[in-house]
């Protein structure tokens, strides 16, 4: 149901992160590509989408991933933003969806 927010979200991280949606919705350690990755975790889940769901969005685009993973994502961006309030102007910028 909000699968095209989900969609903007990737679309947005990607564009700023220089990422290509494909390196971004696969499973890849690279440090740059986990940080975009987890991000997109927390904007969604900031909107309201359950982590089940996104679990489901990253699932339909190739990329199986747990719940446990999502969530350890999630808090990681969350104590990024604590430590850095930079990064909560990105993260910001990044939740927007026109």
């Amino acid at each position: 149901m909000k699968k095209h927010i989900f969609d903007k979200f990737v679309d947005n991280i990607c564009s700023h992160t220089k990422i290509k949606k494909e390196d971004l919705l696969k499973k890849n350690k690279f440090a740059d590509v986990v940080l975009a990755r987890q991000t997109l975790f927390y904007v969604c889940y900031n909107r309201g989408i359950k982590k089940s769901i996104i679990n489901q969005y990253m699932t339909d685009e190739g990329y199986d991933i747990g719940t446990s993973a999502i969530n350890y994502g999630i808090n990681t961006i969350k104590d990024l933003i604590d430590k850095d309030l930079d990064f909560l102007v990105i993260v910001d910028k990044l939740s927007k969806v026109d």
